[in-house]
């Protein structure tokens, strides 16, 4: 079947995985041209948003190659480590329009990342440029969350790092997922008490909770003390614990708690929640 020439300003945002408001304001810049219908709404030419959603897909390799440094053999470890500020949103958005949803980005994400810590294990990369790509994706993040409003009335998931824990990347693309799977987040972040987490759960407030240990969190004891209270509170109040990232969270998860150990999981987790509320009358 053939593809439409002319999207529409809800194709657009469906392509790029942001609101609508985002794609007027785009058109209102004149960052993308548009047409209008004798109707009066805008339609924008297939080959120019596909033209905006990947024209900075190969910046980061050309900005390596006219500064003289050696590219690397993984465009996306370019691409992190040399894009920032509105160009990582670019690449971002790009990325999302080529995989059709934002938890596949995340998984090249995170295999982004290794790649750039093997760099860095192996003399090839520094802390500090380890350290600028996180922050800059960590902005990007944030400035593409302001495009995907919660409709009114989403489902809450509460977004917690594990105590101890000072990795919020995951996180914060954990933030992303859901919200395209249509949740809100209330968002505690970074080496979160464990008493601040059931705290937040026994105010009735939250519908889901995601804790996040990354594979720095090596204290095994800690980790399953955490996930005993986590889902016990949470089994408590009727929602469900998921316990993210690649830690060393319990092999054989408490009563109420489930083991997440990837983007794609996530996703499936938080959309089967959200089909069951929506079954139930709760959404």
């Amino acid at each position: 079947m053939r593809e439409p020439r002319l999207l529409t300003t809800t194709d657009f945002a469906a392509l790029a995985g942001v609101g609508p408001s985002s794609v007027k304001r785009w058109a209102e810049q004149g960052v993308i041209p548009s047409l209008r219908t004798a109707g009066g709404h805008r339609r924008f030419e297939r080959d120019a948003v596909e033209r905006f959603l990947r024209q900075h897909h190969t910046q980061a390799a050309n900005l390596a190659a006219e500064s003289g440094k050696e590219p690397t053999a993984d465009p996306w470890v370019a691409s992190l480590l040399e894009n920032q500020g509105l160009e990582m949103d670019a690449f971002l958005l790009a990325e999302r329009a080529r995989a059709g949803a934002w938890y596949v980005v995340g998984e090249r994400l995170a295999e982004g990342f290794a790649a750039i810590g093997r760099g860095w294990r192996a003399g090839e990369i520094s802390i500090a440029q380890e350290h600028h790509a996180s922050e800059q994706v960590q902005r990007a993040l944030a400035r593409i969350l302001a495009m995907m409003p919660a409709p009114p009335g989403s489902p809450t998931c509460l977004l917690a790092c594990a105590q101890g824990d000072e990795h919020v990347l995951g996180l914060a693309f954990a933030e992303v997922c859901l919200r395209e799977a249509g949740w809100a987040a209330h968002w505690i972040g970074r080496n979160t008490p464990t008493d601040e987490i059931l705290h937040a759960v026994a105010s009735g407030t939250v519908d889901l909770v995601a804790v996040s240990a990354s594979a720095a969190c090596t204290d095994q004891a800690l980790l399953e003390e955490i996930a005993k209270r986590v889902a016990q509170a949470c089994a408590d109040n009727g929602i469900e614990c998921l316990l993210c990232g690649s830690g060393t969270w319990p092999l054989d998860p408490p009563a109420g708690a489930r083991r997440v150990q990837s983007f794609h999981e996530l996703h499936g987790a938080a959309a089967r929640l959200h089909e069951k509320r929506r079954r139930l009358g709760t959404d």
